[in-house]
């Protein structure tokens, strides 16, 4: 599966690849690694009910959430390293996106964002320049929470100070993984 799967990735000029794995299922964790993939980062799912939020600690500067425009995509998608087209692919899907904004300065998209999906409900990618950053972005998507849903989830990627703050308020870790990359071997033999 995987010599189709790198086939068809260099048919598509594609020169890198990667996935998510546990970090405890060794043999596949092996076979990634004898494939040139290396351990890029951990993530960890998180869930936990919206009133945990209120124990969330403020940052220290005033933030407010925005919608993202078309317009900010590409920033945005640059400042966190995201797949050109996932946001606008997040707004076809018809979540809510929303990024944080300071007042003092307005233009700046590095301070975090979130792709949230109230059916689910849980938000992917959610990114935060800073963990005290979760509290106003999580405020800013309550009000989008279907009333139904008393809980939701999180995917803290390659952010461990984000999963202590979260599970400091009660969160439950989900599920923890490992995102590998690599070359797209051209050899499988």
């Amino acid at each position: 599966m995987l010599r189709a799967a790198a086939a068809e990735l260099r048919a598509a000029g594609c020169a890198t690849w990667c996935l998510n794995v546990k970090p405890g299922n060794l043999p596949a964790v092996g076979l990634y690694q004898r494939l040139g993939m290396r351990e890029a980062y951990r993530s960890t799912a998180l869930r936990f009910a919206w009133a945990q939020t209120d124990a969330l600690p403020a940052p220290g500067r005033a933030l407010e959430t925005r919608a993202i425009e078309p317009g900010d995509d590409a920033a945005i998608e640059a400042a966190f390293a995201l797949p050109r087209g996932q946001l606008a692919g997040g707004r076809a899907a018809k979540r809510v996106l929303l990024r944080l904004v300071d007042p003092a300065e307005p233009s700046a998209v590095h301070l975090g964002f979130a792709s949230f999906n109230p059916d689910f409900p849980g938000a992917f990618p959610f990114r935060v320049a800073e963990p005290e950053f979760a509290a106003p972005l999580l405020a800013g998507l309550r009000p989008h929470a279907r009333p139904d849903k008393p809980d939701m989830g999180i995917v803290a990627e390659a952010d461990p100070g984000l999963t202590a703050r979260m599970v400091a308020v009660g969160a439950r870790v989900h599920l923890e993984f490992s995102h590998f990359k690599g070359q797209v071997p051209t050899d499988m033999s």
